[in-house]
């Protein structure tokens, strides 16, 4: 597995532990969660 991808803008790389916070943050905004895969919060505990 390629530890990580880098062009002039933009890295790809795996999630670590330090980016919970922000990883947290998208995950649980309203707004954003409407652009994410994941299920709404509160379907989450049914799939």
């Amino acid at each position: 597995m390629t530890k990580k991808l880098e062009s002039n803008r933009l890295i790809i790389r795996s999630t670590k532990k330090e980016d919970t916070d922000f990883c947290l943050d998208i995950w649980l905004d309203e707004e954003m969660g409407r652009f994410l895969s994941d299920p709404p919060r509160e379907l989450a505990g049914d799939l």
